[in-house]
């Protein structure tokens, strides 16, 4: 081999030598741009299901809570349905063993129930109220005249019915205990589902 040749030989090796080089330097660039970018989306990705995963609790945690809220607002609730049930089953107990003035209770629901009635009417008492109710009939106002005592299945009070029947005020004490459970029903209801706007 000549001079010349061997010198184009190692001119064309050196070439390809540093064309090598460049190649390589460009690709471990290229390489460290393409790491970088996928270290920068990997990031990105993984701050973004961190944040997903910490909204996905954070709901999940509210959910259990309000759940909560709801399950001990009902217990509640239910708690107070049973003192009020309680209560009623006890006002009915008194009432039954007639451990009070019956005379005062039972003149205080016929002047009340007469009230809107004008002329003749009829009234209905328990049996065992029947000799008190003919005393109290005697005490009533000019305006309303009772033609009739008679005797009703209730447990004490008074029913009071115009003679046509068209008018009827229910004063008896299962009347009366259905009132009060009717206005602690709702109370009790506001309690559990909060006040509710027309």
């Amino acid at each position: 081999m000549s001079d010349v040749e061997e010198k184009i030989r190692e001119a064309v090796l050196e070439k390809a030598k540093r064309e090598a080089e460049k190649i390589i330097t460009d690709a471990r660039r290229e390489a460290e741009r393409i790491i970088a970018k996928a270290r920068e989306e990997w990031e990105r990705k993984r701050s973004q299901l961190r944040r997903q995963i910490l909204e996905n609790a954070k709901r999940r945690a509210e959910e259990i809570i309000i759940d909560a809220k709801i399950r001990a607002r009902m217990k509640v609730t239910e708690a107070k349905k049973e003192v009020v049930e309680e209560v009623l089953r006890r006002i009915e107990e008194i009432v039954k063993e007639g451990s009070y003035d019956r005379k005062t209770s039972l003149e205080r629901l016929l002047l009340e129930a007469l009230k809107p009635f004008e002329g003749e009417v009829r009234i209905y008492v328990a049996e065992k109220d029947l000799d008190t109710a003919r005393e109290l009939s005697k005490k009533v106002s000019d305006k309303v005249k009772i033609t009739s005592i008679e005797t009703a299945s209730i447990l004490g009070g008074v029913i009071v019915e115009s003679l046509d029947k068209t008018t009827k005020v229910d004063n008896s004490y299962e009347a009366r205990i259905e009132l009060l459970r009717s206005r602690l029903i709702p109370l009790i209801q506001r309690d559990l589902f909060g006040e509710q706007k027309p």
